[in-house]
């Protein structure tokens, strides 16, 4: 998520470039300061320079590109943003591309500090739902709220890479619900219906697990 926005800051660098020094839009319109500024953001976001963002992001008031100078300025130091500066942020762009991103990235913060009454007022906000780690947290959240999980998911995507901490916790909490294949002292018949539930839901687990074929 992180290099896409990078990505979607370097297009809007040419963006600005563009406008500003080919010859029919030079004729209408000079390059201005808050052009500099926008321009010079771009590199501190990449640098994840929050100091910086933060220091020129009053300049960028007023221009055409703001919502994205706020959305860098406040994304390169989301881990030590309050909530209220986050929801002003969501509330002053609601609707826009940028309100979507930072909450992308606010609910995976909210998902690595399992905060989980947070995180489930936000989700359903969540519109472009594009993120698998997200999605993963969101199960997470699901359990520990006593709701199943094996049906939804199973049918949803989760994240390529498994170390991702989303994946990791889910897969971690999934199996420590299952419980062990075997039962210390349990024997007979009822011993025998315990240990084969087990492995009906250890099963159920892995198919949970496997569910994406790229991971």
């Amino acid at each position: 998520m992180q290099f896409s926005a990078i990505l979607t800051s370097l297009a809007l660098c040419g963006t600005l470039v563009l406008a500003t020094s080919t010859p029919t839009c030079a004729q209408s319109r000079e390059p201005t300061a808050a052009d500099a500024t926008l321009l010079e953001m771009v590199q501190a976001f990449k640098q994840r320079d929050g100091k910086r963002l933060s220091a020129l992001l009053p300049q960028a008031r007023g221009h055409l590109l703001e919502p994205w100078a706020a959305y860098w300025e406040l994304s390169a130091r989301l881990d030590n943003a309050s909530t209220n500066e986050i929801q002003d942020f969501l509330n002053r762009y609601k609707g826009s591309y940028q309100e979507d991103r930072l909450r992308n990235e606010w609910l995976l913060l909210l998902g690595r500090k399992r905060d989980w009454q947070a995180f489930n007022r936000e989700y359903p906000l969540f519109r472009m739902n594009d993120d698998k780690s997200v999605r993963c947290y969101a199960l997470l959240a699901e359990h520990f709220a006593g709701r199943g999980l094996s049906g939804r998911a199973n049918g949803g995507r989760l994240p390529k890479h498994r170390r991702a901490d989303g994946f990791v916790a889910l897969r971690t909490a999934l199996f420590a619900h299952a419980g062990p294949t075997t039962r210390p002292g349990a024997d007979g018949a009822l011993g025998a219906r315990r240990s084969a539930n087990c492995v009906v839901k250890r099963n159920a687990v892995l198919q949970v697990v496997r569910a994406h074929p790229g991971c």
